[in-house]
């Protein structure tokens, strides 16, 4: 073995809490059912949801059109340089 390693050394002993929660035997314990964090969100936030979704499409669409109209008349200014 080398004397100046240059990565820390690694404990090749360790071991899972595995048998500390499976029971004595070490066998795993069945999972809790517990409610998952979309299921808190949504129940949490879903009202609220509904109404800033439509501001934010109306916002949305208003962007998309004033991004949209400049472009439109240098495509028509271009077809009248033809």
């Amino acid at each position: 073995m080398r004397q100046h390693a240059t990565q820390p050394l690694t404990d090749y002993h360790f071991h899972t809490s595995e048998m500390a929660a499976g029971g004595k035997h070490g066998r795993l314990s069945p999972p809790v059912p517990a409610p998952g964090f979309r299921d808190l969100s949504n129940e949490f936030l879903g009202a609220e949801t509904r109404r800033n979704y439509i501001a934010e499409v109306f916002l949305f669409a208003i962007i998309v059109g004033v991004s949209a109209w400049p472009i439109a008349l240098m495509v028509q200014a271009l077809g009248q340089l033809k």
